[in-house]
């Protein structure tokens, strides 16, 4: 028994070796394979190697630049100055204008009680051109630059949001598709109307299924056999102006044919559609919490006839102008806002300073968490400027940036407002 075991013994400690030897060369075999990289991960290296020697493209925008962590010290120093002196005077005659209208001939309470913006209120924002801001000056706009524009949608949205969305979804989301990518016949046959307040525009995209997701919607157009019209029929919810509107910026599926391929996809595409045209018909106004005296209704398209001239850029092209339209809107909701926040802090700021001694026959005094002395008024005042500077750097930068500036335009205004308050004794 001692000799088997010894010689099992034995034999084992020589199998050792060679199962070693054939492990050792397994591990071999792998580590050699696993070092020679599939052609998918030699291409997808490639690329990246590519793209990390790409160059970062230039902006004119020194808020773009922070986000994409550069810091081009030459747009800031020194300060941009965005308006000439020409502009600059036009603004000065403007501002105490729009101020005059909002403060004197606007009764946001009445608006909200009437649910509706009085005729008398909608001919003197026609009269101050408030319809038409961005609109060439050739096709019976104002012609501001978006300096200027910011500055006046600040005095709105600091009297009366209701109206501010009655002007913004008119002109910065409504027609806004016309003006980024109308053709010049597209222009010179609706600008004209739709500057000077005689139509109202409305943005059609929202759906029940959808939100401001383009390329989820069930809206359809169909071109007809004898290739003149596109017949359009769905419906809409949730737009502002809708009740009102003559003139619809609507996103819709069509089947678009492929030049190279033959194949045949439904792609989104963008339509200027008239209520004249047929077929189109609204819900009742939504009862809303806020904001009452803005249209916001539901739109419904029934075998609405279209031309075919009447396609914003090109069929299959709506997802891309419905990005533009959106992406530009951003910065008229940043500026309004940003009116809205300046007048809501200085009303606040008043109150906690004076106490409820502002109201009549009151006889308290103002709290003693308040110091009179704070710097609130001054920061508020500056709003206005940031505004403006801000407006100025995304003059010529990509829409998309836009955004960026808007958001980062409210923080700021609010901290620089707010800030100085915590200082209380």
């Amino acid at each position: 028994m001692h000799k088997v075991g010894a010689v099992g013994k034995l034999l084992v400690g020589q199998a050792k070796p060679i199962e070693a030897a054939a492990l050792v060369g397994v591990r071999f075999q792998s580590t050699a394979a696993a070092s020679k990289p599939s052609d998918a991960a030699l291409e997808r290296q490639q690329k990246k190697e590519k793209a990390m020697k790409k160059k970062a493209v230039n902006s004119d925008s020194f808020v773009q630049n922070i986000f994409r962590g550069m810091v081009e010290p030459t747009q800031l120093f020194p300060y941009p100055i965005a308006l000439d002196e020409e502009q600059r005077e036009n603004l000065e005659m403007l501002v105490p204008i729009a101020e005059r209208v909002m403060t004197e001939q606007n009764d946001p309470m009445l608006n909200d009680q009437l649910e509706k913006v009085p005729e008398a209120t909608t001919n003197a924002l026609r009269e101050l051109g408030a319809f038409g801001l961005q609109v060439p000056v050739e096709l019976d706009g104002v012609g501001l630059s978006n300096t200027q524009y910011a500055r006046l949608t600040e005095v709105v949205g600091g009297n009366d949001l209701g109206v501010g969305i009655f002007i913004g979804a008119h002109q910065s989301i409504g027609f806004k598709g016309i003006l980024l990518a109308g053709t010049p016949e597209q222009k010179e046959q609706y600008l004209p109307k739709l500057a000077t307040g005689e139509n109202f525009a409305a943005f059609a995209l929202t759906e029940p299924g959808s939100g401001s997701d383009a390329g989820s919607i069930k809206t359809r157009a169909v071109l007809n056999e004898a290739g003149t019209h596109w017949i359009l029929n769905g419906a809409k919810i949730w737009i502002s102006n809708g009740g009102i509107a003559e003139i619809f910026t609507v996103f819709c599926k069509t089947p678009v044919t492929d030049e190279k391929t033959g194949t045949v996809t439904e792609k989104v595409s963008a339509f200027i559609v008239e209520r004249s045209f047929g077929g189109v018909t609204n819900g009742p106004p939504e009862k809303k919490m806020g904001i009452k005296c803005s249209n916001t209704a539901e739109v419904y398209f029934e075998n609405t006839p279209i031309p075919v001239e009447n396609v914003l850029s090109k069929p299959g092209d709506g997802f891309k102008v419905a990005m533009q339209i959106l992406n530009n809107g951003r910065f008229g909701m940043g500026a309004a806002l940003s009116g809205t926040m300046r007048s809501v802090i200085q009303k606040a700021t008043d109150h906690a300073t004076r106490g409820s001694s502002s109201a009549p026959g009151s006889t308290a005094t103002p709290s003693h968490h308040t110091n009179p002395d704070l710097p609130m008024s001054s920061a508020v005042q500056k709003a206005p400027a940031r505004s403006q500077k801000a407006a100025a750097h995304g003059a010529g930068a990509d829409v998309k940036s836009q955004k960026c500036h808007a958001m980062l335009l409210l923080h700021t205004n609010f901290l620089c407002a707010v800030i100085p308050a915590c200082s209380c004794t």
